[in-house]
């Protein structure tokens, strides 16, 4: 933020996963001009599809209305500041369906239960594979004392590909689900085709990519289940 205040750029949060979570008490989302949240069914608050925006600067305001309403000034009609509206913008269907809205509003009105189960299950990972983790040379989370985080997600980072490959498989014949998580942009066959270019700017990033595992976490997971993943977790050689 200093950075952008000193040469006079608009931080823009991707906070697709960040809902609830803090960094140095404040919330996430709540630090750039801009911040986009996801509704996906994968997030922890979910409507299936869709998202959010969330402006922390009024001096978006009335052109995200405009943007929002398909680039025309429709909520100015509705306000009765002006006695018709018409196009002024560029803008798209960003409008949520009342079904969507309904079923969103339901599970914020759940969050703290939502957020406490998820937590609880995170914790218990956490707390049973530390010991195996580190005597198996795998990292996992760390979360700095001055971060809350959103209890999203709960992944193995291990010490090298072929043996996160192999993991996947077996747990798979296990009949559990683990995945490898995100490809890096820089890496995607879409950049690299409009770039031209397949070198390798973000090692980091591609040797995280190529070493994580995510294990299950989902809402109405049984404390039976999430034992069937540790016990197969420490059955796993390699």
């Amino acid at each position: 933020m200093s950075i952008s205040k000193k040469y006079n750029l608009d931080i823009i949060e991707d906070n697709a996963h960040g809902p609830f979570g803090k960094y140095r008490d404040q919330n996430i989302g709540s630090i750039g001009s801009i911040a986009t949240q996801s509704f996906h069914g994968t997030k922890n608050i979910s409507c299936g599809e869709g998202g959010a925006l969330v402006l922390n600067d009024p001096r978006f305001f009335e052109r995200a209305k405009v943007i929002r309403e398909k680039g025309t000034n429709r909520s100015k009609f509705l306000s009765g500041q002006v006695d018709k509206y018409t196009w002024v913008d560029k803008g798209s269907s960003y409008v949520m369906s009342d079904i969507l809205a309904a079923l969103l509003y339901s599970q914020l009105l759940c969050s703290d239960q939502i957020q406490g189960k998820r937590k609880k299950i995170w914790e218990r990972y956490n707390n049973q594979l530390n010991n195996w983790a580190q005597k198996c040379g795998v990292k996992t989370p760390h979360v700095p004392s001055h971060c809350s985080h959103t209890y999203h997600l709960f992944y193995l980072l291990f010490p090298n590909r072929a043996i996160r490959d192999a993991f996947i498989k077996f747990m798979a014949s296990r009949k559990i689900t683990v995945s490898s998580h995100y490809q890096p942009l820089h890496s995607s066959s879409f950049i690299q085709k409009i770039s031209g270019d397949n070198n390798d700017y973000c090692p980091v990033s591609s040797r995280i990519s190529n070493c994580i595992a995510r294990l299950p976490l989902f809402f109405n997971m049984s404390d039976e289940q999430l034992e069937y993943v540790v016990e197969n977790i420490y059955d796993f050689k390699f």
